[in-house]
């Protein structure tokens, strides 16, 4: 805009100089009526067209709402950085100094990574989700706290910050390692009509209550079709198609194609086979 106003600027100056000179000179200015018409007329023209081309390639900002959305986003990202401090030392203890924390952009959402002298920690925002965490040390401590105690400590932690997403779920424990640094897994699984839900959440936790890490994901039930393929006739088609006698199955909710759908992963040794638990088809292993 400032260009444009500084070319008309120049343009009149141009004219009222012409016009100057002539009088100066003593020449009659011929016509003048016909100048101005056509005068006006192409200014009139060329206006119109760069207003086109303003209104077609320039895009117009309300600066008063840039600078409301600059301030929400500065003070959204001082919320998150205070959430992941918050989190981290829940995780990793009181004392974690914070040495970097980077913020991705994931559409309307931010993943928030921060790194400190302890381990790192993921989660999103502004949803307050947590997704991974894993200490700097990973060896068990010789802690006292048995096996039910640790499942205790591990709870307490998952309701503070997991609660709406272990909501109904069941917890199951199982031991890492052994002797004195004996850790254990407690992780968290949801069923609907027998189905296992998306919903993950390990919790690694040493003897002592320190925990390790998490991996956690956060995805809500699906809504499925109904199970048509009993356990029994998963089994039976399994061994048909491998020609080996099925070891285990687990019935739990998976994306096919875009779309979930309840399917049996059956264990047959190294060849483990995916049936669609509604059609009994074979799912082909992604390779």
């Amino acid at each position: 805009m400032t260009d444009l106003a500084a070319n008309m600027a120049g343009a009149a100056a141009g004219a009222v100089m012409g016009s100057l000179y002539l009088r100066w000179r003593q020449r009659p200015i011929l016509r003048p009526g016909r100048d101005l018409f056509r005068g006006a007329t192409v200014a009139l023209m060329g206006g119109a067209i760069i207003a086109g081309i303003f209104q077609s390639r320039v895009e117009p900002v309300d600066v008063v709402a840039k600078d409301d959305r600059t301030r929400a986003l500065a003070e959204s990202s001082a919320e998150a950085d205070e959430w992941i401090t918050e989190a981290a030392n829940a995780v990793f203890g009181d004392g974690t100094q914070m040495q970097q924390i980077a913020a991705q952009s994931h559409g309307k959402r931010l993943k928030i990574t921060a790194e400190t002298n302890r381990g790192s920690i993921t989660g999103w925002w502004p949803q307050k989700e947590l997704e991974h965490a894993w200490s700097s040390n990973t060896l068990g401590d010789e802690g006292d706290l048995n096996k039910a105690q640790v499942a205790a400590a591990a709870d307490t932690f998952a309701r503070e910050w997991f609660l709406k997403r272990i909501s109904g779920s069941q917890q199951r424990v199982r031991p890492i390692g052994d002797g004195e640094t004996l850790a254990y897994v407690v992780a968290y699984r949801r069923y609907v009509g027998g189905v296992m839900m998306p919903m993950r959440l390990d919790i690694t936790i040493t003897t002592t209550g320190r925990i390790i890490g998490f991996v956690a994901k956060n995805t809500a039930d699906p809504v499925l079709p109904p199970v048509r393929v009993d356990e029994a006739d998963a089994r039976k088609l399994s061994e048909e198609a491998t020609g080996l006698k099925s070891e285990s199955t687990l019935l739990l909710a998976q994306q096919i194609g875009g779309r979930w759908r309840p399917v049996w992963l059956v264990g047959s040794g190294k060849n483990d086979v995916t049936i669609d638990a509604v059609t009994g088809q074979h799912i082909p292993t992604a390779p």
